[in-house]
């Protein structure tokens, strides 16, 4: 949820402030990368399909997990400590930090599904206590994101972002997901 607050919430500012914070492109322009760079957010289901058909190590999430994670530490980064370049470059920088945070979005509805599928009873308490946290998260950033912006500018809520990637990654190869590897 923070990573994902954060951002769409400094992607506006990347694109529509005027130089030297942004690049102060068009509305029409600005539309036109925001869908190319939430692009990964259409591609989901081909995430799940990929990560239930081809394990990786024998893993089917840990594996993805650990490669989004770090796609998010390593994108994040590169906005947060690369001078602007180009609008597109920058897209391309978004679209890798949407997949980021799409792609562990599916492997944790699976790991939730499996779950649920484990343990019926729990079902309900399990997407609640799921869709809560995300709601909490969510909230808390949402809070806090415009005064960082005020204070630090975009590149602080990029390192944010790094670290929601690190979360992930170091959450996954931590084998937070209980997943049993397979043969």
């Amino acid at each position: 949820g923070a990573g994902e607050s954060l951002e769409g919430f400094a992607e506006q500012y990347i694109f529509l402030d005027p130089a030297p914070r942004g690049y102060g492109v068009s509305a029409s322009y600005y539309e036109a990368l925001d869908a190319l760079a939430g692009f990964p957010w259409i591609c989901k289901a081909v995430y799940g399909l990929l990560s239930d058909t081809v394990p990786i190590r024998g893993f089917h999430k840990t594996g993805y997990l650990i490669i989004s994670g770090t796609v998010g530490v390593v994108s994040f980064g590169a906005l947060a400590g690369f001078p602007l370049i180009e609008p597109r470059v920058t897209c391309l920088l978004f679209l890798l930090v949407n997949y980021s945070i799409a792609s562990p979005d599916v492997m944790i509805d699976g790991a939730v599904a499996e779950r649920c599928a484990t343990h019926p009873r729990f079902a309900a308490d399990l997407q609640v206590l799921c869709w809560t946290s995300f709601a909490v998260v969510s909230l808390c950033t949402s809070l806090v994101k415009g005064a960082i912006f005020s204070w630090l500018g975009t590149r602080a809520l990029f390192v944010l972002g790094a670290a929601t990637g690190l979360a992930v990654a170091a959450a996954a190869a931590a084998g937070w997901l209980l997943e049993k590897q397979r043969p």
